[in-house]
């Protein structure tokens, strides 16, 4: 299956706060200031949500096949329900809650106030964190499989999920899980950066990471020789570590993008990702690597006038300051058929597969 992409927007539509999640299979649209939603896509998977009460939404989240919902007094979810998905959580505590995580096949809800969290979905990936304690949590990260949960007060992380993917082997959580079965050392994390199927934490004080999770696609740092990190940065199966203060960087993960060492960090530079290949972006130029399919290869690429950078899982797109565009990796996912005319005006968003431009001056009213 393609790489899932799971993404939120808020949109300002005559002044009312709309929000849009999405999966590979349906999308769910929300007013939150009415408490109406439509959903559309394939019934299956989230697709359907005209039994679903939206009054009172406060937040709304997807996961590869389910969709939640935190409301005033609780939370609604729909789409297949039982051990497998999440799309039941009726019998989930899930009142006062204000933040929602999810990987494929779970949700977690957490009230970072009063140090509450709640976990539903299949136990294997998530959806048991009965032994977390939230009391101290300052961060929590999820990959595909598994979540982790920084105390910045402790230095302590834990995790539950998937042991494979950077979990714990503990039901309902506890130590993570490293590739070389050791302990870790997390003390003065300061950020989590999650891939796909691995967790790096960075310790910008100090300028170093740790790593757990699948090994092959960047659970494994034992290689990274590189000092002073101060930014880490995933296209899901590879990691970048940089050093902007000496514009040096080292890459590690799946092939796909695990190789920078032809790559100059030196200067300004911005860094984008599909789901295999990355882009290093400085003032007048661009640099590719991983996947050429899939956006590895920018040759072709003007980088001369570059006002915004969009990216799916298999191409990048490019507006000049003219909102002139370009396209390049996977044909037939936006990596080709660009417009050639100016999008002046449009808003552009992006499915794992497609990307979207969307008229701002007459937006469609959706009360």
């Amino acid at each position: 299956m393609a790489r899932l992409l799971i993404s939120s927007l808020i949109l300002a539509v005559h002044g009312s706060e709309i929000q849009v999640v999405y999966n590979d299979y349906s999308f769910a649209m929300v007013n939150l200031a009415s408490g109406l939603g439509e959903c559309w896509g394939d019934s299956r998977f989230g697709g359907d949500c005209s039994s679903v009460d939206f009054t009172g939404v406060t937040k709304v989240s997807a996961n590869a096949r389910s969709m939640a919902a935190l409301t005033s007094s609780g939370g609604v979810c729909w789409g297949p329900g039982g051990l497998s998905n999440g799309g039941d959580c009726s019998g989930v505590a899930l009142s006062g809650m204000k933040d929602l995580y999810y990987t494929d096949f779970s949700f977690a809800a957490v009230d970072p106030v009063e140090g509450r969290g709640v976990c539903w979905g299949n136990y294997r990936y998530g959806g048991n964190c009965t032994t977390i304690d939230f009391s101290h949590v300052t961060q929590i990260a999820q990959n595909r499989f598994a979540y982790a949960a920084f105390s910045a007060s402790t230095g302590t992380m834990q995790c539950w999920g998937s042991d494979r993917y950077g979990g714990s082997v503990a039901a309902g959580g506890g130590a993570c899980a490293a590739f070389t079965g050791t302990s870790l050392d997390v003390s003065g994390t300061t950020q989590i950066i999650a891939g796909k199927s691995a967790f790096v934490a960075l310790n910008k004080n100090a300028g170093t990471i740790t790593c757990w999770g699948l090994s092959s696609q960047g659970g494994d740092c034992s290689s990274v020789t590189l000092t002073g990190i101060t930014d880490v940065y995933t296209n899901g199966v590879a990691f970048l570590a940089l050093n902007k203060n000496t514009g040096s960087g080292q890459c590690w993960g799946n092939t796909a993008g695990g190789d920078c060492s032809a790559i100059d960090f030196s200067g300004e530079v911005q860094i984008f990702s599909t789901q295999s290949a990355f882009l290093a972006l400085k003032p007048g130029s661009g640099q590719c690597w991983g996947n050429t399919a899939e956006g590895g290869d920018c040759s072709s690429v003007d980088f001369s006038s570059v006002s915004r950078i969009y990216s799916n899982s298999f191409a990048f797109l490019l507006l000049d300051d003219a909102k002139l565009p370009q396209c390049w990796g996977r044909s037939g996912y936006g990596g080709d058929g660009c417009s050639s005319g100016s999008l002046q005006g449009f808003n552009i968003y992006a499915t794992s597969r497609a990307f979207a431009a969307i008229n701002t001056v007459q937006p469609r009213d959706f009360r």
